[in-house]
């Protein structure tokens, strides 16, 4: 059975058009690309970067909804502005290119302050948002969930194939403790996650990873790659490299999400 993320308010919000620009990966001052990029952060806008007064001018009564989902985003998690932006660029260049996009959040279980209730929350508020904005319909109110502690396929094709058409619905996959994947089907993300043969058009692949659990608990591409070669033993080592190399494309720390 596939597993949803589903929002927890009662949305009914005006569905837009969004612009398709030409733009690169990073955020420049070119106006179609703000254009672009103030679209997604319509749905992803950084806490410390939002004036609440001028997003009411900004919105119609008909927009309430909308605008509620974005104050809710922006005041209840404390996320570095750098990767909110960069959030916003991977996810409105996925949507231009109509390719995939893997995304690694990265978390401690073992900070003092870490709330595993708000950053599970966080995770299906971004998921979610993600998935109205690939798919350019407000009126999705849901996206799969991959519980990396409950797969019970033999082999990584089986993993793909349950999860593909409800990808392609939602765009959106939110795979949860990446290193709690077997071996044995790891290699599934390897095609989940190819940016240019993509499984899926325009979808992400989001997924959360604890540092707690890793030896070198530093937030670096290469601690990353490290911590999940140690526990994919079994994959052959002209594999691995490989797939890492999709896997961990962006890595986005959120180890102070409140």
């Amino acid at each position: 059975m596939v597993r949803y993320g589903v929002q927890n308010t009662n949305d009914r919000i005006q569905r837009r058009e969004r612009n398709r620009v030409n733009r690169s990966s990073s955020i420049d001052d070119d106006d179609e690309d703000n254009d672009e990029v103030d679209n997604i952060q319509r749905y992803l806008h950084p806490i410390n970067a939002i004036n609440t007064s001028s997003i009411s001018d900004e919105f119609t009564d008909d927009d309430e909804r909308e605008r509620d989902d974005i104050d809710y985003l922006c005041k209840n998690y404390k996320i570095n502005y750098n990767s909110i932006m960069q959030i916003q660029s991977v996810i409105s260049t996925t949507f231009r290119k109509e390719d995939a996009a893997s995304l690694i959040f990265t978390y401690n279980s073992a900070n003092s302050n870490f709330n595993p209730a708000n950053f599970n929350q966080f995770m299906n508020d971004l998921a979610f948002t993600t998935a109205r904005y690939l798919r350019n319909d407000n009126n999705i109110h849901n996206h799969v969930i991959v519980d990396s502690t409950k797969l019970d396929m033999k082999v990584h094709s089986e993993l793909i194939e349950r999860y593909r058409n409800d990808v392609t619905k939602t765009g959106v996959m939110l795979v949860t403790d990446l290193d709690e994947v077997p071996s044995y089907l790891a290699m599934a993300f390897h095609y989940y996650c190819d940016e240019f043969n993509p499984l899926v058009k325009k979808s992400a692949i989001l997924f959360t990873l604890n540092m707690a659990k890793c030896s070198d608990p530093k937030i670096t591409h290469a601690s990353v790659e490290k911590c999940l070669a140690k526990k994919w033993t079994i994959i052959p080592k002209d594999n691995i490299v490989p797939l890492l190399t999709r896997i961990v494309n962006v890595v986005i720390d959120v180890t102070n999400v409140i």
